[in-house]
């Protein structure tokens, strides 16, 4: 080799772009601080915000989350994909106090927005609706947001509250119709807002309790179920369902605890499940300390998606605290044997050994990914 000649080394910046970025996720992940890949050079930088804000972003409060936005680089908050806002408050959810930050927020917002500064962010000036709204309309990258509202006193929740979170929901389909992922963790109020993410929602996830709509609210539990039908026959481009209930927050919600003030509230009811547009994903998750008989996983519920979804589901998953009836057990061997296009399925449950069923029987060859971990008893 010529003395002269050069030896050249690959610059990191050379590789793919699409293997950088990899490389940024896999140091990411292995607790590298985001800060020291900031201060790499410009387009590493921009490279690993891209990576970072891609990742879903937690809030302790609705205050904290538009804080954030005001005070983050508006050329930045279009790569934001994911965010997920928790609200503890007392009786207004805009007007509620901000509360003492916590080193996991200051951590996340540093991270990301200042790598320098020590200062917790502010809402700039009074957090009213229109203030929300600005803020959401800025993140038009966003596809996946969460929201969980809860009192801080376990009674129903005051009609400002209530009518808080309709008007946020309102808001947030107003401003981000781009959503594909929705996760709600609210009161019980109207779905009537679901129609406004109706271009683009794949996933949706909520209790399955509502409240009747303004137009319903009056009249029977038919004309309210056949709106709950209307509404999800709207939304044509769902794909999956989680009826997900931790039954000491849906308890906290009713007055004095009572369980049978749920009843009427049930929205996804199995007709509802029947007249929706075949799911390709189905979930039913409820956790209690207490004996409590969910409204949801029901032998009409599995006989609903036998008649509608068997052709078209990918992904079911049941689970429970608890022991399932025995028409339950029946219909899941009925149900089991006809999804032929199956591929993960979670079942955690107990029955009743009496019944002399073995659930693992009843699956198909062809799923992949099995997870049956039924008790019988």
């Amino acid at each position: 080799m010529n003395a002269s000649t050069k030896v050249s080394c690959p610059s990191f910046l050379h590789l793919p772009v699409e293997v950088r970025l990899q490389i940024y996720d896999r140091a990411l992940n292995r607790t590298v601080p985001p800060h020291s890949l900031l201060r790499v050079c410009r387009q590493v930088r921009e490279e690993v915000l891209s990576v970072v804000l891609r990742r879903r972003r937690f809030f302790e409060r609705l205050d904290h989350f538009i804080a954030w936005v005001q005070q983050s680089p508006a050329h930045l908050l279009p790569l934001v994909r994911s965010i997920h806002v928790n609200c503890i408050v007392s009786s207004s959810l805009f007007a509620a106090p901000a509360p003492k930050p916590s080193t996991l927020w200051q951590e996340m917002y540093q991270s990301i927005v200042s790598t320098a500064s020590t200062r917790l962010p502010t809402p700039v000036g009074p957090l009213t609706p229109s203030v929300v709204a600005e803020a959401l309309a800025a993140l038009t990258g966003v596809r996946d947001f969460g929201i969980f509202v809860m009192q801080n006193v376990a009674h129903s929740s005051s009609p400002q509250l209530l009518a808080d979170q309709r008007l946020l929901l309102t808001t947030l389909g107003t401003r981000m119709p781009q959503i594909q992922k929705l996760e709600l963790d609210i009161d019980f109020i109207s779905l009537d807002f679901l129609r406004l993410f109706a271009a683009e929602l794949h996933h949706l996830t909520i209790s399955g309790y509502a409240a009747a709509s303004d137009n319903n609210r009056n009249k029977d539990d038919v004309d309210k179920e056949t709106n709950t039908i209307a509404i999800f026959r709207d939304l044509k481009h769902l794909q999956s369902l989680t009826l997900r209930n931790d039954m000491n927050t849906v308890l906290n919600r009713v007055a004095d605890r009572d369980v049978s003030r749920l009843a009427p509230l049930v929205a996804v009811t199995p007709e509802v499940v029947r007249q929706m547009h075949p799911l390709q994903g189905f979930t039913i998750a409820s956790t209690y300390d207490q004996h409590f008989e969910s409204h949801f996983l029901t032998a009409a519920m599995i006989s609903a998606l036998l008649d509608t979804h068997a052709n078209s589901l990918v992904n079911l998953e049941i689970w429970s605290d608890g022991q399932v009836t025995d028409e339950v057990a029946v219909e899941l061997t009925k149900l089991l044997p006809r999804l032929a296009k199956l591929r993960t399925l979670r079942l955690h449950f107990r029955y009743s050994q009496a019944l002399g069923l073995s659930l693992k029987d009843s699956v198909l060859p062809t799923v992949t990914c099995v997870d049956v971990q039924c008790e019988r008893c």
